[in-house]
C-alpha cells in the first residue's frame, strides 16, 4: 500500500490516473493552505480488505466514510477523522488483482464523479 502525504510522495511508478487525481486533490489542499489536511492511501494489488481497513480507520462493513467517487477507472472515498478536517482518503484502482470485496463494497456505494475538477484524463 503506498501513503501519500505530500506531492514529494510521489515517484514514477504510480498509475498515471491516480497521479493525476492525487496531484489534482493535493494542489487543491494547498490551494487554500491546508496541504497537511489529508493521507492519502493507494493499496496494491494483494493489499487486503483487513490491511486497508486498519491502515486507513474505513470499516466496510459499517462505512464511514463520506462518499465514494466512481471515476471511471478508480474509486475515491474519504473519511474525515477530525473535526479539523484531516481526512484519509482511499484510492483503489478498479482492475484485477484487487481484493474483490473491497471492490465490491465501493461499487455499491459509489456515485459517478461529475465534478469537472475530479475528471481524469
Amino acid at each position: 500500500m503506498r501513503i501519500i502525504r505530500s506531492l514529494s510522495d510521489l515517484d514514477s511508478t504510480i498509475d498515471p490516473a491516480v497521479e493525476h487525481l492525487v496531484r489534482q486533490r493535493l494542489e487543491m489542499l494547498a490551494e487554500y493552505g491546508d496541504d497537511e489536511l489529508a493521507v492519502i492511501f493507494i493499496p496494491e494489488a494483494g493489499d487486503s480488505l483487513a490491511d486497508v481497513e486498519q491502515a486507513t480507520g474505513l470499516t466496510f462493513a459499517d462505512p464511514a466514510w463520506e462518499w465514494v467517487l466512481d471515476h471511471g477507472t478508480l474509486y475515491e472515498a474519504p473519511l474525515i477523522i477530525s473535526d479539523d478536517g484531516f481526512a484519509h482518503v482511499l484510492i483503489v484502482t478498479d482492475t484485477p488483482g484487487f481484493d474483490p470485496d473491497m471492490l465490491s463494497h465501493l461499487r455499491a456505494h459509489a456515485q459517478a464523479a461529475h465534478d469537472p475538477d475530479s475528471s481524469l484524463i
